[in-house]
């Protein structure tokens, strides 16, 4: 995997509940500002951060705030990850098995015509710088995220913000977009598998239990 994560494949990684799949596979990915919601969306992470990115601007075009986007990372290795596995922080646990994996690539989505900002670290932080051209995805720290280091270190306390850099979608990301859906096994690959013929896509579903921790 470490060797994927680089500038120039600028792959995009979204974690989600597997309940939430059916709904996503009919109607795409909408931010939370959109009117268009899933009314049994099965929430993950830390609740009060994503209530408290609804006031954070974002500088760049299309503007808004971060709410009028839907968050990527640049690694499935996330932290956010690892605190729904561990309970860290007090986020609520879910197994891996409820967990999956949603794949895209920021330049496949820019040659689609899909407006998308990104930044060099968490997006919440005031710190954190905002980019649209795809040609300053070098001012993200691909050694730590290809390391999956986020380890906090004295030396270099900023290593976590930047390791939670983002990649935002703005307002809707259809389901066509997205490279494939992964899963941690074979039982779970099968429900999706099923769902996805369902409503005639031809989505990629993968069992890969090496992308969680």
């Amino acid at each position: 995997m470490a060797n994927n994560l680089t500038a120039e494949k600028a792959l995009i990684f979204r974690i989600t509940h597997i309940n939430n799949v059916p709904w996503i596979l009919r109607h795409g990915l909408h931010c939370k500002n959109s009117d268009v919601q899933d009314p049994g969306f099965v929430r993950i992470g830390n609740l009060e951060l994503i209530q408290r990115r609804t006031a954070r601007n974002v500088p760049v075009q299309p503007g808004g705030t971060l709410a009028d986007y839907i968050p990527f990372y640049f690694t499935p290795f996330s932290m956010m990850m690892y605190n729904i596995k561990t309970g860290y922080g007090g986020i609520r646990q879910f197994p891996n098995a409820e967990i999956v994996i949603m794949v895209s690539s920021l330049r496949g989505l820019a040659d689609r015509g899909l407006a998308t900002v990104f930044s060099d670290r968490h997006a919440y932080l005031q710190t954190a710088q905002f980019f649209t051209s795809l040609d300053d995805l070098d001012k993200i720290d691909w050694g730590i995220l290809q390391r999956r280091d986020f380890k906090r270190d004295v030396d270099d306390p900023e290593k976590t913000d930047r390791y939670q850099a983002e990649a935002l979608v703005h307002r809707h990301l259809p389901v066509e977009h997205l490279a494939g859906i992964v899963c941690l096994g074979e039982n779970e690959k099968r429900t999706l598998e099923r769902q996805r013929e369902e409503v005639g896509l031809e989505l990629k579903v993968v069992a890969q239990p090496g992308w969680y921790f």
